[in-house]
């Protein structure tokens, strides 16, 4: 059986597909779809939070 992985932001895990960011992140599908909707402050801001570097 394999290693189970969740998302860093909403916590799902299971048999979706997850992709790591460039920054080492995973994030299921459906976050990684809002996240990149989002304009590239707020995605610089949620990456930060999820990595615990707020500085």
């Amino acid at each position: 059986m394999g290693q189970s992985i969740s998302c860093d932001l909403c916590g799902r895990n299971g048999e979706e597909q997850y992709c790591k960011t460039d920054s080492s992140v995973c994030l299921c599908s459906n976050c990684l779809k809002h996240t990149e909707a989002s304009n590239e402050k707020i995605k610089e801001c949620v990456e930060r939070w999820l990595l615990g570097n707020v500085i």
